[in-house]
């Protein structure tokens, strides 16, 4: 594992332990402070095609948010396979049932939505910093889901990252397949990033 790998493991494994400790009042806390940031930006408003998430192990909840925008335009993320860390997004008006990592998801019914026609794709994360990085999971999934962005630098889907406000760190070391974020919305603030 190079240093830099080893430096986001140390920081995703604490961080991870750290949220999984949170009661459920502090999630719902979390989950209502976060909806209250929401009127600070706009864009999120009104966007008119939104890719979201289900909030699972202590990952801060966009619930709030879902409740404020109608659900024809919420689009959630379903594992289409596991072993090569890939996803599709259905309307968030689907059935939903859990998948063997206990994660709610969608049932695959319709057609997916492709996250390059969403206005804005809500992006749960383990860790971040004001540079607009992030540390997922660890399995690449987000990565693989947003690789279109690589080598296209157009202004949409703009990436919002979730989290709660402990989740900041000074520095995250990159990798050349991450994808910066346009805003970090948390349970205190707005962080917008200026690239």
């Amino acid at each position: 594992m190079t240093p830099d790998k080893k430096h986001n493991s140390k920081i995703r494994k604490r961080l991870k332990r750290q949220r999984r400790n949170l009661s459920e009042q502090q999630l719902i806390i979390a989950q209502r402070r976060l909806s209250l940031q929401l009127r600070q930006y706009l864009p999120l408003l009104k966007a008119k095609k939104i890719a979201s998430y289900l909030p699972s192990n202590g990952e801060i909840s966009p619930l709030g948010i879902h409740k404020k925008i109608h659900r024809s335009r919420i689009f959630l993320p379903r594992i289409t396979h596991f072993n090569s860390a890939r996803m599709a997004f259905y309307p968030s008006k689907n059935k939903k049932l859990k998948n063997r990592y206990n994660i709610v998801e969608p049932l695959p019914l319709g057609t997916p939505t492709q996250l390059i026609s969403c206005d804005i794709i809500l992006v749960p994360l383990v860790a971040f910093d004001r540079q607009g990085n992030r540390i997922g999971m660890g399995a690449g999934f987000y990565d693989r889901a947003l690789s279109f962005k690589q080598h296209n630098k157009m202004n949409r889907p703009l990436l919002i990252g979730l989290a709660h406000h402990f989740q900041e760190v000074g520095n995250i070391r990159t990798q050349d397949w991450d994808i910066p974020l346009d805003a970090i919305l948390t349970d205190h603030e707005l962080i917008k990033i200026t690239l």
